[in-house]
């Protein structure tokens, strides 16, 4: 991701008389993003699955770094980053509404299988991601919009929408 964000801040000031940089850019990084937000969204999987492995969510300072490259990278497809996102967010949304259903209808966690709870984990986990992902890009957006860089605010409107649908059931369901 850093050497990502460093090619992508760089190219403003590289000169480039045929225009060459530009389109790679706006081709290539989006891919890379869709690639890292795949990737965040496995290492779930595997932590959940295999306790060798750490978790990157445990490690704050990692995750605040990484986070704050997003606004950069994304800037160049704000729209197609943001589909990534909300296209990710909502059926692991349903499929975590659906389980917490499920536990409050039978008794609770302890009815749930050792399966249900690795399911369960992942996820929590996969939610996690997606909500600080979400969080860095429409944040990072914010930013950039005061700078002068609007538009995107209908991209920010639907992620956003699907965090708070999450919220709202969360707070539901510890009542």
């Amino acid at each position: 991701m850093h050497l990502w964000n460093r090619l992508v801040s760089v190219s403003p000031f590289v000169r480039d008389p045929e225009d060459k940089i530009k389109p790679l850019i706006e081709k290539y990084v989006p891919e890379v993003f869709s690639t890292y937000v795949r990737g965040r969204l496995r290492s779930v999987e595997d932590c959940a699955t295999n306790d060798a492995y750490e978790n990157p969510l445990d490690e704050e300072s990692t995750l605040q770094q990484q986070l704050a490259q997003i606004p950069n990278l994304t800037r160049y497809q704000y729209e197609n980053s943001g589909d990534v996102l909300a296209r990710n967010l909502e059926p692991i949304s349903t499929s975590y509404q659906s389980m917490c259903t499920h536990i409050v209808q039978n008794g609770g966690k302890n009815s749930l299988t050792d399966q249900n709870k690795i399911q369960l984990r992942v996820c929590e986990g996969k939610l996690t991601w997606l909500v600080y992902l979400i969080g860095a890009q429409i944040g990072g957006h914010m930013t950039m919009a005061s700078a002068g860089r609007e538009g995107g605010e209908l991209v920010d409107a639907k992620m956003a929408r699907g965090v708070f649908q999450l919220m709202g059931f969360v707070d539901q369901m510890m009542r």
